[in-house]
């Protein structure tokens, strides 16, 4: 029987590459996404995952095997904290890390069955200063929080958890921000290589947290 995965976020960017790279080694991939605008080699999933009551009776439906689970989704929005709205707060926090936190809850005696993995998608703002992303940095830390103690928690059961901390991505996560990569930005392959080294890794062994940083880095402010 083909090993089973679930990914969120899979309709663009990281969640996309990650969803088809696996789906190509022969794992059965369901990608969770709002919309997809194309034809992918993944089971697609069009879900809200904010809709709590829909994604469970989704999960019930689909819960006789999982390997893994890759908490992807996210959203952000940039600014003076003063400037970001309390609609955008709840968005950040429901998605970046409420969501999250549900998923493992509902499937982590399916990932023990199978001695799986969860991969939980942080950012490397989770270890540093965000200026202009002070909710969405403190929804980052949060999720690798809870990464580190849901790991402690199912070791002996032989569950492995990781967190990946990505710099700067070429994705549509920036949309909203009012600065731009000028040179370093990561690619959604290079990330995406990465963290299908850490599925890849030996039995046996954990990889925690993964920090991923571009050789070099360069960011500018948009044109107003």
């Amino acid at each position: 029987m083909n090993k089973t995965a679930i990914v969120t976020g899979a309709s663009h960017g990281i969640g996309r590459q990650l969803a088809n790279q696996l789906t190509e080694e022969g794992w059965l991939v369901y990608g969770i996404g709002r919309t997809f605008d194309q034809e992918f080699l993944f089971e697609k999933v069009e879900l809200d995952l904010l809709d709590t009551r829909a994604l469970f009776t989704w999960l019930n439906k689909h819960m006789d095997r999982v390997d893994l689970l890759v908490n992807n989704a996210g959203c952000a929005y940039y600014g003076m904290h003063e400037e970001i709205s309390s609609l955008q707060i709840q968005e950040m926090v429901r998605l970046n890390l409420e969501v999250p936190m549900l998923l493992c809850g509902k499937l982590i005696r399916c990932l023990r069955k199978q001695k799986g993995m969860i991969i939980n998608i942080s950012s490397a703002c989770a270890l540093h200063d965000a200026a202009h992303g002070a909710v969405y940095a403190a929804t980052k830390a949060g999720l690798l929080s809870f990464s580190n103690s849901l790991f402690t928690e199912n070791r002996k059961f032989g569950v492995r958890v990781c967190t990946i901390l990505p710099d700067l991505t070429d994705t549509e996560l920036y949309r909203h921000a009012d600065f731009m990569p000028e040179e370093g930005s990561l690619s959604i392959t290079a990330v995406s290589e990465n963290i299908m080294q850490v599925i890849h890794s030996p039995a046996g062994t954990v990889m925690k947290t993964l920090e991923i940083q571009p050789q070099l880095s360069k960011i500018r402010r948009k044109k107003i």
